[in-house]
């Protein structure tokens, strides 16, 4: 009998239930003697740890990469995303990079790789996920299947990360989809403005401002609440963004108004940073009065960006 083939899987620890999911429609594949699998959420406490990871990583002949945003945050994942791609290049080990979660993964080192689902669509987006499992599984089976070919580079899974399948889908569902990753976009960028307008009154008033800075941690605690939010969203929207070619003015829109913002932002923390003017120093006001003249109309730019891209299908 043939030995099975040893699949890594890597995945953040806020994708270990995803990563449960796959292991499930993968068990035929177990069941069979075809392969096992080993990844990170099977570390038991106690041993040394970082020695048994390397040692199933090395000796892996196939490597899952889970990607999400807290893969691509993660050093350790990062890490491993490093390793595994150094093994495929050297025809040791196939990769396969995942892509369970909407993020903004273009310009990652995996990116080169072929990246699953079909057309490198979020398992998440997915109306069933047991049919983007299936695919996964499909595609994983084809390459167990003809392994040794993989490996010499005799057989190549088609690399279509930038595929867009808006053809196969109504009007109503790509509206629908759409609209759910721009509008919370919005939301989020929306739930920023009391902050905004709060630092702006801590600048424009002096007793204000000294309250202000006595809270100081308060309120960076709340605007970096907000802005992980507005981030993770924006990455979500990145991502679809980046594979459908009518998302591209969106996509302008959104870098627009996050510069914007980010100038008329920092024109106001300029001499709140210094000791010598954080209590009495200001900008010109009419300098911040006219970079939030353009911060807004960047937004309403955006905010018409995306109510075209949702509804003219």
């Amino acid at each position: 009998m043939t030995n099975p083939l040893k699949v890594f899987c890597c995945c953040a620890p806020e994708d270990h239930e995803i990563h449960v999911q796959l292991r499930r429609h993968l068990a035929s594949l177990q069941r069979d003697n075809r392969i096992t699998i080993w990844s990170n959420a099977d570390l038991n406490a106690g041993v040394e740890w970082q020695e048994e990871y390397n040692k199933h990583l090395e000796s892996a002949d196939i490597i899952l990469l889970l990607i999400s945003s807290d893969f691509i945050y993660s050093d350790y994942c990062y890490s491993t995303e490093m390793q595994a791609i150094t093994r495929h290049e050297a025809c040791r080990a196939v990769t396969i990079p995942i892509l369970i979660r909407p993020t903004l993964w273009e310009h990652a080192p995996f990116a080169k790789l072929q990246i699953i689902p079909t057309g490198a669509k979020a398992v998440t987006t997915w109306p069933n996920q047991d049919e983007a499992y299936c695919d996964i599984a499909q595609h994983i089976n084809r390459i167990v299947s003809t392994f040794p070919d993989f490996l010499e580079g005799k057989i190549h899974l088609p690399l279509d990360n930038s595929a867009s399948f808006a053809g196969e889908r109504t009007k109503q569902e790509i509206k629908e989809q759409r609209r759910q990753f721009c509008v919370p976009l919005l939301t989020s960028l929306h739930e920023l403005a009391p902050s905004v307008a709060q630092l702006r009154e801590a600048h424009d008033n002096l007793w204000i401002r000294r309250k202000f800075l006595l809270q100081g941690s308060k309120y960076a605690e709340q605007v970096n609440a907000l802005g992980k939010k507005a981030q993770e969203r924006a990455a979500r929207a990145g991502s679809e963004l980046s594979i459908d070619p009518e998302g591209k003015k969106v996509s302008d829109a959104l870098l627009e108004y996050l510069k914007a913002k980010d100038e008329y932002v920092q024109a106001m923390l300029q001499p709140l940073r210094k000791v010598h003017t954080n209590l009495f120093g200001k900008t010109d006001i009419r300098v911040l009065d006219e970079l939030a003249k353009i911060g807004d109309d960047k937004l309403t730019a955006l905010e018409e960006a995306i109510r075209l891209y949702v509804n003219q299908i």
